[in-house]
């Protein structure tokens, strides 16, 4: 008989359990070149190794992408909850009902800055949170630095530079 070409199925169970060790072998925290060299002494191929850390390292990533989209999900929903109680504090409060006991007490209420910052939070969570632009003129600002910085000298001191100006100027024409 031939040998296959192509990937291997995963139902073939020497296939299956040298990946169970290598998976075993990566949660003890091994790195490549650690599974390589202990697939030298199983008598593993360094191409099978590569492949199988590869899956496997791709298999926890998805992972990983679900458990962080699950978690934010939830995050979003307890937040969004919150916030329905925020507001429900500072709405008027119907007139209590009598002759009831064990009625729920109304939440205390809360201010609108604790309302803002919870909604802050589910922008930066939900990724709607726009950065704020801002326009920078630097000749503008080396301007009006310059203007102000003229405008504080005394008259000596202005005296003095038109004289220095005038004498780097000469300078210059004589060259």
């Amino acid at each position: 008989m031939g040998r296959r070409r192509g990937r291997v199925k995963n139902s073939d169970p020497v296939v299956a359990e040298r990946r169970v060790q290598i998976q075993q072998l990566m949660l003890a925290g091994y790195t490549l070149a650690q599974l390589r060299v202990y697939a030298e002494t199983q008598g593993w191929s360094m191409n099978q190794v590569n492949q199988d850390h590869a899956l496997i390292s791709e298999e926890w990533s998805k992972q990983s992408e679900e458990e962080l989209t699950h978690a934010r999900a939830q995050a979003i929903q307890r937040i969004r909850k919150d916030l329905t109680r925020m507001r429900e504090s500072i709405a008027p409060l119907l007139p209590k009902s009598k002759g009831k006991k064990g009625a729920t007490p109304p939440p205390e209420p809360v201010s609108y800055r604790e309302i803002a910052a919870h909604e802050l939070l589910l922008a930066r969570i939900e990724g709607t949170l726009r950065p704020v632009e801002v326009k920078v003129d630097v000749r503008a600002n080396s301007r009006r630095a310059l203007i102000d910085t003229i405008n504080s000298m005394s008259p000596e001191d202005m005296d003095r530079l038109v004289a220095e100006q005038r004498d780097l100027e000469m300078r210059l024409r004589k060259g």
